[in-house]
């Protein structure tokens, strides 16, 4: 489910540091109920790590990569006080952005949100509304 980038963006998270200079697009939410207090990132990562990868999700960063060594995009790792400005200002970033869209939003995203729902239920034991 998308979600309100205001209400994101209040949130006090490691991820708008590093982020500061890179515009957002949008913003998603997966309801994980249950689960008990102090459950974090760390116990979603912990869970994906467990399931056997997605097809669907490693054929689209399989392309991903591939353009990457294609045009260059991941030769520098980036340090977090590092800007990511400099790497989205090649004339080739809006036509990625827009190329990609549809599989992002509508394929890649809402498959990755559903199996860490799944997996998220399986654990903890909540029922699905």
């Amino acid at each position: 489910m998308r979600a309100s980038p205001v209400e994101y963006l209040g949130l006090k998270l490691r991820a708008h540091e590093v982020l500061h200079d890179v515009p957002l697009y949008d913003v998603s939410v997966v309801d994980l109920p249950g689960g008990g207090a102090g459950r974090s990132v760390a116990d979603i990562r912990a869970l994906d790590a467990t399931l056997p990868p997605s097809r669907v999700a490693n054929a689209l960063f399989g392309v991903r990569r591939f353009l990457g060594r294609v045009f260059s995009w991941d030769r520098v790792p980036i340090r977090p006080e590092d800007s990511l400005l400099g790497r989205r200002v090649s004339w080739l970033t809006r036509p990625y952005l827009i190329a990609i869209e549809p599989f992002r939003r509508f394929i890649l995203y809402p498959a990755m949100l559903r199996r860490i729902r799944r997996a998220w239920l399986a654990a903890y034991g909540a029922t699905a509304p």
